[in-house]
């Protein structure tokens, strides 16, 4: 498994704020009502595999910086 091998607290803060915000970043466009022309049967039953997908990526792209995976 790779691992960075130097990574300082405030590297790690960082690194899962940005994490922190794709997900909600995500949440928040899936669940906005103003988003009118994508609030469709297909993507409102859809909206938990989106989440749990940007979930599984954030995780995938973040968690070797920080180990909390």
């Amino acid at each position: 498994v790779a691992t960075m091998p130097e990574v300082s607290v405030g590297l790690a803060f960082g690194v899962e704020v940005m994490g922190t915000f794709v997900v909600m970043f995500v949440i928040l466009c899936l669940t906005d009502s103003r988003n009118q022309p994508y609030q469709n049967i297909i993507v409102k039953h859809m909206a938990p595999y989106f989440i749990g997908a940007s979930v599984a990526c954030s995780i995938s792209v973040f968690a070797p910086f920080t180990q909390a995976g």
